[in-house]
């Protein structure tokens, strides 16, 4: 309904945690135009997984994001690499990923390579 429908378009922040919305879920919203000036996102407890992870982080829509919460999404360390070098989550300054499937010493490593110019804060552990 949200990415379908024509009246959702000006929300700027969003909050859908423990809405089994799943990777399908999840890439539907990442390819709606009703996300285009969302400024904040939390999908905590979705289990969107790597694949709405990168839907995500390759969204055209998305990139006003300044706040993303995935917190408890199952997301491996697939995902993680694609949300920290995503070229269009440029708005991003903080990300959570906190409880996910991926243990802190690959978290560090793809921490040092993030593209993300302007992100502040990230939790993952």
């Amino acid at each position: 309904m949200l990415a379908r429908g024509a009246n959702f378009s000006k929300l700027k922040e969003l909050n859908l945690t423990k809405n089994q919305l799943g990777s399908d879920g999840a890439v539907l919203l990442a390819d709606s135009l009703n996300v285009v000036n969302l400024t904040s996102l939390d999908l905590s407890g979705n289990q969107i997984g790597n694949r709405g992870a990168i839907a995500i982080a390759t969204s055209p829509y998305l990139s006003n994001l300044k706040s993303l919460d995935l917190f408890d999404n199952k997301i491996g360390p697939e995902g993680l690499k694609a949300l920290l070098q995503s070229k269009t989550l440029v708005s991003l300054e903080h990300l959570d990923v906190v409880r996910n499937n991926f243990d802190i010493e690959s978290t560090v490593q793809l921490e040092k390579t993030t593209t993300l110019p302007n992100l502040k804060t990230f939790v993952a552990y």
